[in-house]
């Protein structure tokens, strides 16, 4: 067996975690300011000395009722509560981001447009009419003002404008893309009667995602449930989030809690927080969540607040996990793992698309082979861990900048390549898994031409960024190492010509030519490349006879002319001038 030093995978290793503070409602208010500052400023130190350091969260979320009544004073208030929260975490301001709540309106502005809005607005039409008139929305909005100020000041552009109602952000965190709708469920707010008189607007969300959405990990923000919407919209909205977004944070109840909705073979977790700050006596509290970006689980940790000792406590941590479908095709996944220089490629790619389930686990003093999903009493083990990393990163592909996705794919497929090469007391079992997957696949895949395809864009990768010496050494493993059929080697020999010709070294084009010149039967593309190598070693009359027979078999002339016309100046074949004019 042959045994490979372990990969790093991705400058972070294994550990990759997108880490966020939640918080909402704390409601500043000045008369209770004395109170608020009490409870708030023990929040600070607690997020210090809890979430510093290598803890520290990478965005912070905030989901309504950051005042009590929309004044501006009150929003000058939680600037300042927010300027130390962002000292503290070490968390931008531009990774802040804001949703309003029923208490960031002023409702002594536009009093009688809101009753009205409120009545006219009995169905989805009456809704889109609404949407559809930029005066109307300036006027509802105008209530919203304080809030808007707000939050444009703490952004790096401007979010809002006074009648806009389309609000979400595109980042990149930790190769990860990042879409944060800001859903606004509060610009129908007006009185305690709110309950199911409100709306979000379907245009919120889908005017935020398109058919790509899965391209991104995509975060709502909202303030009020949707079971606060009007009858008509509830269902909609609930379905429209389930579809086009994977996590949703949301306050307004004033009581923490962590659940999901699962429709068809989708699932939204939604996070809901307890107020951050009700009273000086209330339980209040905030919650700290993570995700792990390799295998989609993750942890939220709630914190309550103790009046008697105005300090923080972890009141509760809850477990969970996203769940996505696959957007590589088994056979996708086949050309990847097969792509490299591994020693069970058809078993690992049997076990990543669900082929096989039986893995070798650790069993008293030895190796067994086991159903990979049954329970044992270990706290890891690396094969079953392995395959729940891949198998989650064939879900999340396009939400991860390309290459590093490749780096953590390849790292861990060879890991775990290494991990069953180690078991040598199961080397019988294992080959014979590997020829039994290989059989398998041959019979479910179509695998040659996605095996080619992938190497041929590694190889292609390898020569855009200058990495030669990179692009010869797979060419050899997969020439050395790997069964191909005729067609597939001569592949292998036109791209390592190819890549001499780009590296321009005379030395391996020379070598390379005569290693492809000997084929049968070159097809016209093959032998454009030919002639080009020709020419770039001075070969000249080789690179005449070459490039007229293309031209015989058919060849583009457009193609060919920068090409024929530079071997006739060197040859001085004027009819093949003319031939390609």
């Amino acid at each position: 067996m042959k045994h490979k030093k372990n990969i790093n995978t991705g400058k972070n290793g294994l550990s990759k975690e997108l880490k966020w503070l939640h918080i909402s409602d704390f409601h500043c208010k000045e008369n209770i300011k004395w109170s608020q500052d009490l409870v708030l400023n023990s929040l600070l130190n607690d997020i210090k000395q809890k979430y510093s350091g290598e803890s520290k969260p990478d965005l912070i979320f905030v989901t309504g009722d950051i005042s009590f009544s929309g004044k501006k004073a009150e929003f000058d208030m939680a600037q300042e509560f927010i300027d130390k929260l962002s000292e503290v975490t070490l968390v931008e301001k531009n990774k802040v981001f804001f949703v309003p709540g029923n208490h960031d309106i002023d409702r002594n502005e536009e009093e009688d447009a809101i009753v009205g809005a409120r009545l006219l607005i009995s169905s989805l039409p009456e809704l889109d009419r609404i949407y559809s008139n930029p005066k109307r929305l300036k006027t509802l909005y105008n209530r919203q003002k304080n809030y808007r100020n707000f939050a444009n000041a703490n952004s790096s552009e401007k979010i809002y404008s006074e009648n806009s109602s389309i609000h979400n952000i595109e980042i990149e965190l930790k190769s990860i893309k990042i879409k944060i709708l800001l859903l606004d469920s509060a610009w129908l707010a007006h009185d305690e009667t709110d309950c199911r008189k409100l709306a979000v607007g379907l245009q919120q969300i889908k005017n935020c995602v398109d058919d790509n959405h899965q391209n991104y990990l995509v975060i709502a923000l909202m303030h009020h449930p949707v079971s606060w919407l009007k009858e008509f919209e509830e269902l909609l909205i609930e379905n429209a989030l389930i579809k086009d977004t994977h996590i949703v944070l949301r306050g307004h109840v004033h009581q923490g809690d962590t659940s999901s909705i699962e429709k068809n073979d989708e699932r939204l977790v939604v996070f809901t927080a307890g107020a951050t700050y009700k009273s000086r006596t209330s339980v209040n509290s905030y919650s700290f969540g993570k995700l792990n970006l390799l295998t989609g689980k993750g942890d939220k940790f709630s914190h309550s607040y103790s009046s008697a000792t105005n300090s923080w406590n972890i009141s509760g941590t809850d477990l969970w996990k996203l769940k996505l479908s696959p957007v590589l095709s088994s056979k996708q996944v086949y050309s990847l793992v097969s792509s490299q220089a591994v020693e069970f490629p058809n078993y690992i790619s049997c076990l990543i698309n669900d082929f096989k389930t039986d893995v070798p686990r650790k069993h008293q003093s030895g190796y067994v082979l086991l159903n990979k999903s049954v329970a044992l009493d270990l706290d890891s083990e690396k094969i079953v861990d392995f395959i729940g990393q891949l198998q989650w990163l064939i879900c999340f592909q396009y939400s991860w900048e390309k290459s590093d996705w490749t780096e953590q794919f390849n790292g861990i497929a060879l890991n775990l390549d290494n991990e069953l090469a180690s078991i040598t007391e199961l080397s019988s079992e294992l080959k014979h898994l590997e020829q039994e997957s290989k059989n398998l696949l041959s019979k479910l895949l179509d695998t040659s031409s996605d095996k080619i395809d992938s190497l041929d864009d590694s190889i292609r990768d390898f020569i855009s960024t200058g990495e030669f010496d990179n692009a010869y050494n797979l060419i050899e493993k997969w020439e050395n190492g790997v069964d191909l059929k005729d067609g597939e080697l001569r592949f292998l020999k036109g791209k390592k010509l190819e890549v001499a010709l780009v590296e321009k070294s005379d030395e391996k084009i020379q070598l390379s030519i005569n290693d492809f010149k000997n084929i049968e039967d070159l097809n016209v593309n093959e032998l454009l490349l030919l002639s080009s190598a020709y020419y770039q070693v001075k070969m000249f009359p080789d690179a005449e006879t070459t490039i007229i027979k293309s031209l015989d078999m058919g060849a583009d002339i457009v193609l060919v002319r920068p090409l024929a016309r530079a071997i006739a100046g060197q040859t001085g074949n004027k009819h093949l001038v003319e031939r390609v004019m």
